[in-house]
């Protein structure tokens, strides 16, 4: 019989390659890490703005919070527990939410000014449509 090599080997390439993945993996374990503290403190000023902002979109928040606790109380606790670990977060959220919610609201109302007055034309003519009859009972097909 011949030699038959292993098919599966580890060589310098695949050491190297593991290497790589996981320093990829602790430098974004690292960077989401810093990421997440800079939001911890900029979280209750971020609150703030969204609040000043546009109030509605935490109120809006709080309210699918509380119909949600109410629909279905496991996923409301959930929810519940989530917020209170990821409090940065949600704040980073309503703070973009509340920016894109003014963006989209300034927007609809320029073009609510813009198309204010439409154009028209006025039509003298008369058209001339026929009467339709209608009948009290409709006719059913008999097959």
């Amino acid at each position: 019989m011949e030699n038959q090599e292993s098919k599966f080997q580890l060589g310098a390439r695949g050491i190297i390659g593991f290497v790589m993945a996981i320093a990829v993996v602790v430098l974004l374990f690292f960077f989401m890490k810093g990421v997440f503290s800079i939001l911890a403190w900029a979280a209750p000023f971020l609150l703030l703005a969204t609040l000043l902002i546009n109030y509605r979109t935490v109120t809006n928040f709080l309210k699918w919070l509380y119909e949600l606790f109410f629909r279905n109380p496991i996923m409301g606790i959930v929810a519940l527990i989530l917020i209170f670990f990821g409090f940065p977060v949600v704040a980073g959220f309503l703070f973009g939410k509340s920016i894109f919610d003014r963006k989209v609201r300034l927007l609809i109302e320029a073009n609510e000014r813009e198309n204010a007055f439409i154009e028209y034309e006025e039509v003298d003519d008369q058209m001339e449509l026929k009467q339709i009859e209608y009948s009290d009972r409709p006719e059913r097909n008999s097959e």
